[in-house]
């Protein structure tokens, strides 16, 4: 069954202009010199030949070094071309394009939830291996074009230069899209790209059931909470995330929650609706034998913290203790200044699976 329900659905569909490997780096080698001796003969003529005979194929950076002919591919005509180049029957074909001294591998292009939320509002996010710091490189231009693709019409609908390999994108309407990432840099030869196929479904909105999902649109103050009864039995737990919630965005998913909401999440299909992503750290797996109890609280000072720090149940009413660390401000700043706070503690499921509701209390 298909359980990825983020408001984009990426598919496995990668296509790049180059057939290039992960690795990424700035160099500067000769082209057709594949066994890196600083020269070129026929040692790296068969190197060619035994990847064309798929013996010892070449990977990454290599590939690029192979294409001695500059016909933007390795064939054995950049063989061909190094053996007559080494006998002094033709001339170099690089001329005096001997030397790649730009080769960027792209690894992935991610495709994420961006915030604030508005309708198929993303980012893309270009990734490259450890190798390659983009942010240290100069004159380089990212390139990004999103063509519609729907019905099988292309009709180009952004494109847009950046100097940082990410940008923030809304798109249009649901439909099928083409995203192309281009690099290229000043005064060197080489385009590499990636291009990511995206789906773009109906917007979701989550609906809460205010049982195991309690948005309190009218949040109260900490200390107007009720106590859980005392004759409540207490649930172990163990806690699995406690941070603000902008550091949680990209890997945990987000939604249009109160500063007060609490939940009991089962099964990672309820939890990927809930947060509007396809989670890959509480997988099916995962909810096999847990659940997961979630609590988001207001943040008022950027030392706050406010961790679920004791669960109780009780006639089916699981009671979610959540300890705020600072007092609640007066004055002006009553309303919230620093970033939400998020806790999630992991329950086994046996041991909640009479809730039926969930009650945030105070400590």
């Amino acid at each position: 069954m298909k359980k990825i329900v983020s408001f984009v659905l990426v598919t496995i569909i990668l296509f790049s202009a180059f057939a290039i490997g992960a690795n990424a780096t700035v160099v500067a080698y000769i082209y057709g010199d594949l066994t890196k001796d600083k020269k070129v003969d026929v040692f790296d003529a068969t190197r060619i030949q035994r990847h064309l005979a798929r013996i010892n194929e070449l990977i990454g950076i290599d590939r690029e070094i192979a294409d001695f002919d500059n016909d933007k591919q390795a064939t054995i005509l950049d063989a061909t071309a190094i053996q007559l180049c080494s006998a002094k029957l033709m001339e170099n074909p690089r001329d005096n394009d001997n030397y790649l001294e730009f080769y960027v591998g792209i690894d992935d292009l991610v495709i994420s939830p961006s915030k604030p939320y508005e309708k198929h509002s993303v980012c893309f996010s270009a990734m490259f291996d450890d190798v390659y710091n983009p942010f240290k490189d100069t004159f380089v231009d990212y390139h990004f074009t999103v063509t519609e693709v729907t019905d099988g019409i292309n009709r180009e609908v952004h494109s847009e230069h950046s100097q940082r390999p990410y940008i923030y994108y809304s798109f249009p309407e649901e439909g099928i899209y083409d995203v192309e990432f281009k690099v290229s840099k000043l005064g060197h030869n080489g385009t590499y790209t990636i291009t990511k196929r995206v789906e773009v479904v109906p917007f979701y909105v989550y609906e809460f059931d205010q049982k195991r999902f309690v948005n309190n649109v009218n949040s109260l103050d900490p200390w107007e909470y009720p106590y859980a009864p005392e004759d409540a039995k207490e649930i172990e737990y163990e806690r699995v995330l406690n941070t603000q919630a902008w550091l949680v965005t990209d890997k945990y998913g987000d939604n249009d929650i109160s500063i007060d909401f609490v939940a009991l999440v089962h099964t990672k299909e309820e939890y990927d609706k809930l947060f509007r992503i396809d989670n890959r750290v509480y997988t099916d797996e995962f909810f096999e034998t847990k659940s997961l109890v979630v609590a988001v609280s207001p943040g008022y000072e950027h030392s706050d913290y406010s961790p679920i720090e004791g669960l109780y149940s009780k006639d089916g009413v699981l009671y979610i203790k959540v300890i705020y660390a600072n007092s609640r401000p007066e004055g002006d700043m009553m309303e919230e200044s620093a970033p939400t706070w998020y806790s999630f503690v992991a329950v086994d499921k046996a041991d909640v699976e009479d809730i039926e509701s969930v009650q945030r209390v105070r400590w």
